[in-house]
């Protein structure tokens, strides 16, 4: 888990976490060492550190990149990062929107169509 706000990101909100970085973003993925067998998912309070988080990523190696936001917001980011230089093979291996198409409208059911996502690229699918 990784946030730069205590309030947020505590060990008692979060009890079973691996691992809570308190950063910004950027920093604490440079704090990581990557495998290649990471499942990444994006979704920071801010368009801006989604596209900084997603450049960073793009520039490691991962199994899966997802992230949350409208398709617009999404193509919005893209586009900024290919003028930013990033190659555009790898920014058409993002996955998004997030999540398997169930027309998820709670926070719940979001968060299970991306988990139902991330246990659907595990295996195969």
């Amino acid at each position: 888990m990784i946030d730069n706000r205590e309030e947020f990101l505590n060990v008692q909100r979060f009890p079973d976490a691996n691992e809570i970085l308190r950063a910004d973003f950027v920093t604490a993925l440079r704090c990581l060492i990557f495998t290649g067998t990471e499942y990444i998912v994006i979704m920071t309070r801010s368009q801006e550190d989604d596209a900084r988080v997603l450049e960073t990523i793009l520039k490691k190696q991962v199994k899966y990149i997802g992230m949350i936001g409208s398709t617009r917001k999404i193509g919005i980011i893209k586009e900024h990062l290919k003028n930013r230089g990033c190659d555009e093979t790898a920014l058409r291996t993002i996955r998004a929107p997030i999540g398997l198409p169930i027309r998820a409208e709670t926070p719940e059911e979001i968060a299970v169509s991306i988990a139902a996502e991330l246990i659907s690229t595990r295996a195969g699918g």
